[in-house]
């Protein structure tokens, strides 16, 4: 008896084997099927900023025992828009060390990005005084993440901590200009007055007058000022003059304007050439104003 069930024994850690084994599988199968249905709702939840995504990532990342490279990239991205950058950074890091693809210039500027703006948040809010370049740079990371709401409180306390940089002046300008028309106009014309030969002032207030007040001759005058004072340098002064001539029917002129901006823009501009010949290619094609 005992030689016949020593033979035994084998088989039955065999068979007790394939059951785990078995069960494992399911666990595993049932794990990845929960962590995919976490991730679905979380993802439909950051469409609408609904704050019960962050969970739902949780939820998904610990249902692959950590391993879910889609999950950490969403957790972060929500994280990023919620400004809380030291987490998305966290998060950010967890995604590019489990993707199998090689990070990206881009992955490797917004983990960069996201570093920066944790540095700068954290010493803004703990009460310690930027500066000008730095605070700017602040405002332009939490206008592009967050919501332009945040960016003002940002740009508000760049004014009281500078009220003669016209670089802050403009930034808040450009910010409340819609739902503050007056004062955005205000803060420009202030910013003008601080300094009165810098080009870009020009060129946000002539922005100003044609996106916000319709006023094309205002907005020609001051982007003719800004490319007087750029000695033709200023791109944008250039463009924004083709726009401004364009809306007011001096075919001829505008189209001389834009044809100055594409040969002189920045590279990292290059982008926006489809959108500027293409306005050349509408004027061509129509009358020119007597």
């Amino acid at each position: 008896m005992g030689v016949k069930l020593t033979a035994k024994i084998p088989l039955i850690i065999a068979v007790v084997t394939g059951f785990a084994f078995a069960g494992a599988t399911v666990t595993a199968q049932s794990n990845a099927a929960r962590a995919k249905e976490h991730f679905e709702r979380a993802m439909s939840y950051r469409a609408t900023d609904d704050p019960r995504a962050e969970e739902e990532f949780k939820q998904a990342i610990a249902n692959r025992g950590g391993k879910y490279a889609e999950a950490w990239e969403g957790l972060s991205r929500y994280l990023t828009k919620s400004l809380r950058f030291k987490e998305a950074a966290a998060a950010w890091r967890k995604y590019l060390k489990q993707n199998n693809e090689k990070a990206s210039p881009y992955d490797l500027d917004q983990l960069k990005r996201l570093d920066r703006g944790a540095l700068l948040k954290s010493r803004s809010d703990n009460g310690q005084v930027l500066t000008i370049n730095e605070a700017l740079e602040l405002i332009n990371l939490v206008d592009g993440y967050g919501s332009k709401g945040d960016a003002v409180l940002y740009a508000e306390k760049a004014v009281q901590l500078y009220p003669e940089s016209g670089k802050a002046l403009v930034a808040l300008s450009r910010l409340i200009e819609r739902e503050q028309q007056d004062r955005a106009w205000e803060l420009l014309n202030r910013a003008i007055a601080f300094g009165p030969n810098d080009p870009t002032f020009y060129v946000a207030r002539g922005r100003y007058f044609f996106w916000v007040r319709g006023n094309s001759p205002a907005a020609s005058a001051d982007f003719r000022k800004a490319i007087e004072l750029s000695d033709g340098t200023n791109a944008s002064a250039w463009a924004g003059l083709g726009d401004s001539l364009a809306r007011e029917g001096h075919r001829d002129e505008a189209i001389e304007a834009y044809r100055m901006y594409l040969s002189i823009r920045p590279k990292s501009a290059a982008h926006y050439d489809g959108e500027i010949r293409k306005s050349i290619e509408l004027l061509e094609s129509g009358p020119s104003k007597p």
